[in-house]
């Protein structure tokens, strides 16, 4: 963020990858897949956290031999409130396990800004996504 610019004012390129490489994030994005851990009762302080937290799910699920329910995506809130079209109030340090099964072509639910005719439909969604989201690369 540039000057007087923060996360709250500057969604279109705030925070930026706040991550390590093997996270596979890329912020402004929401991943689909299916959830493994309810991130509404499930917090962290950082995306990086939410990330390793995935990392010690997917390697606790091979040792039991439930590759199938291994995380491989996660979607983490970095905002005091993170919007999202469903009836939850998403909040700060939400962090969402979720399996997606390609990682290497994740599903996306949303990326960047929605689109005006989305805006239009959803007139309390911000301009762009507020989550942080990855897929583990290693």
């Amino acid at each position: 963020c540039n000057g007087a610019e923060d996360i709250n004012t500057c969604m279109a390129d705030c925070p930026g990858v706040t991550t390590s490489e093997t996270c596979g994030e890329e912020p402004h994005s929401d991943r689909g897949g299916k959830t493994l851990t309810f991130g509404v009762s499930h917090r962290t302080t950082s995306a990086q956290e939410c990330c390793d937290r995935c990392k010690a799910q997917a390697r606790g699920a091979r040792e039991k031999g439930e590759g199938a329910r291994a995380c491989n995506s996660w979607v983490f809130c970095p905002l005091p409130e993170c919007w999202a079209p469903d009836i939850w109030n998403h909040t700060l340090g939400e962090c969402w396990l979720k399996t997606q099964e390609d990682a290497r072509k994740p599903r996306i639910n949303f990326r960047g800004a929605y689109p005006p005719a989305f805006r239009r439909e959803h007139s309390t969604s911000p301009a762009h996504v507020p989550w942080q989201a990855g897929v583990l690369l290693d």
